[in-house]
């Protein structure tokens, strides 16, 4: 089953020509639309490209996300926002200030603590905690070591993240949804397919020991 679509909707950089492309795209119904898969019932979009000053972009982006999430209720669909740490949404902290002044119910929190833990954020239970739990809808799973804010990436449950911790924080909470493992650590040989099942494992066996 399809969970997720990725979209490229709010990924350009915040100035009047993007934010005038951003319109255009939100009235284009095929952005909302899911033909060939029935299952998928997220959109990811994102922030804008991250500039110095995030926070000021915090007005533009909740505009640009109310009309999203306008007409993906009209088709019965949710926008997922991740919190990216190349876009201005990146932390936990940062998504939860955006979800307050946004309350609508088809906006909901694509939430990436490895994401949030380059920026310098600790994912849990800090970023965590500044998200409204129940507008958590979707996670992202991998892990690594961060230096300088740069991410060295490792198998999920062996680096720094929490995921330990993280994932009793979920149960805790009643989340029933996704964790999706996304694939950026190349293994010890460089070979993509070893190093996901690896960490495929690793998640599995981590969700199993909080059931």
């Amino acid at each position: 089953m399809v969970e997720t679509l990725d979209n490229k909707i709010i990924t350009v950089a915040i100035d009047d020509e993007a934010w005038e492309k951003v319109s255009l795209r939100v009235d284009t119904p095929a952005h909302l639309r899911v033909h060939a898969e029935p299952s998928a019932k997220f959109i990811r979009v994102f922030s804008y490209w991250r500039t110095t000053a995030p926070e000021q972009s915090h007005d533009r982006i909740v505009a640009a996300l109310g009309e999203l999430a306008d007409q993906a209720a009209e088709r019965g669909l949710i926008i997922g926002l991740e919190n990216e740490h190349a876009c201005n949404v990146g932390t936990g902290a940062e998504a939860g200030r955006i979800l307050a002044a946004l309350d609508h119910p088809a906006l909901k929190s694509i939430w990436d603590p490895a994401n949030a833990f380059i920026l310098g954020e600790t994912p849990y239970p800090d970023g965590y905690s500044k998200l409204p739990a129940a507008r958590v809808a979707h996670v992202h799973a991998k892990d690594c070591v961060v230096k300088g804010h740069t991410a060295t990436w490792g198998p999920v449950g062996e680096m720094d993240v929490d995921w330990k911790g993280q994932i009793a924080a979920l149960k805790r909470d009643g989340y029933a949804g996704a964790i999706s493992l996304e694939t950026h650590w190349r293994g010890t040989d460089g070979d993509r397919l070893k190093a996901s099942v690896v960490c495929g494992r690793n998640l599995r066996d981590l969700v199993a020991k909080e059931s």
